[in-house]
């Protein structure tokens, strides 16, 4: 795959020379470190931060991060000050580095743990303890762990464009679609707009779409600027068509917080689009959250109430038996002193 040097912002950090992750953060002065911006709420160059995360996370494995959720929140701000010492950024920015390496780093984590339990067969990875390792086997081998992990399979596996067209592709690599827009606009010496880079990123080398799917949306798009093209020649009126918000319409607008085909880029192109579509989902996820919420409270409740219940029923139970030990023990004295006949 080409390697573009792209541009960066204050200063560029893609160029041929740059590791992928310094060897020895440690003996680099704070000056001569690589630098990482946000763009689109990523941290870049993406692939080069997700290589590094990656490599801070295996030297220093929780035992009981078998997901991110699991990592305990001190654990993971030691990954974020492990990571200055691989880059430098513009102090103005620290928080919204800090957030946009959370964000990312629960992905690249759970990248990690997916790949060990692929590869489980051959044995414990070296960066893992090994009570770790015990307890993250029996998680996986639960039958509800199974399930879920089937479930999953299948929604990958899942035809969106419907049945025989294949399951989604695309030719993109570890490197974002942001960093592809970066190649491309050295490529085309402008700033490539969304089908472009959708183009770049699900076509073969031979000119055919990655999956069925991608034709289709390809057709959609070209269907749709012939007819703007149409339209404009039989009015006499100059050409102006939106690329942006024709493929946006060709791939069904947003949807799941998300507009398919061009990954990250999406948060930089669709921004507007994104914050409505967030936006709506939270009206109704507060309905759904206020509704789960309740149903865990009565759970707890209930929870609550059989526990009080078993340990009355349980103390009733132990003066029960209190009394009838006393009572046993009280006949036998009588028996002893002669007051009450042998039994």
């Amino acid at each position: 795959m080409t390697r573009g040097r792209g541009r960066g912002r204050g200063g560029s950090t893609r160029g041929r020379g740059q590791r992928d992750v310094p060897s020895s953060p440690a003996r680099l002065p704070h000056k001569e470190l690589p630098i990482t911006y946000i763009e689109g709420g990523m941290l870049m160059p993406a692939h080069q931060v997700s290589a590094c995360m990656t490599k801070i996370f295996k030297k220093n494995i929780h035992e009981n991060g078998i997901c991110w959720k699991q990592v305990p929140e001190y654990r993971k701000l030691q990954y974020f000050e492990k990571f200055k010492e691989y880059y430098r950024w513009d102090k103005a920015i620290d928080k919204l580095v800090e957030v946009a390496f959370m964000k990312k780093a629960k992905k690249r984590y759970g990248d990690m743990v997916c790949t060990f339990k692929k590869k489980r067969d051959l044995g414990k990875p070296e960066c893992v303890p090994p009570a770790a390792w015990q307890s993250w086997l029996k998680q996986w081998d639960k039958p509800e762990s199974i399930a879920k992990s089937r479930q999953a399979s299948r929604n990958r596996m899942s035809e969106v464009a419907g049945p025989g067209t294949g399951c989604s592709r695309h030719t993109g690599g570890s490197r974002s679609t942001i960093e592809h827009s970066h190649v491309l606009r050295e490529e085309l010496d402008h700033d490539p707009n969304p089908y472009e880079c959708f183009l770049h990123t699900h076509k073969k080398k031979d000119g055919s779409f990655v999956d069925e799917r991608s034709r289709l949306i390809a057709e959609d798009v070209e269907a749709r600027v012939a007819a703007a093209t149409q339209r404009a020649e039989e009015r006499g009126e100059p050409l102006e068509i939106d690329m942006t918000q024709v493929y946006l319409d060709a791939v069904g607008g947003v949807e799941k917080d998300r507009v398919y085909g061009i990954g990250s880029l999406a948060y930089i192109l669709y921004r507007t689009a994104l914050k409505a579509s967030r936006a709506a989902s939270t009206q109704f996820d507060e309905a759904a959250f206020r509704k789960q919420v309740a149903e865990e409270m009565q759970q707890h409740f209930n929870e609550k109430m059989e526990e009080r219940d078993a340990r009355v029923r349980r103390q009733l139970q132990e003066e029960m038996a209190e009394m009838e030990a006393r009572m046993t023990h009280i006949i036998e004295d009588l028996r002893r002193n002669g007051h009450l006949p042998p039994a």
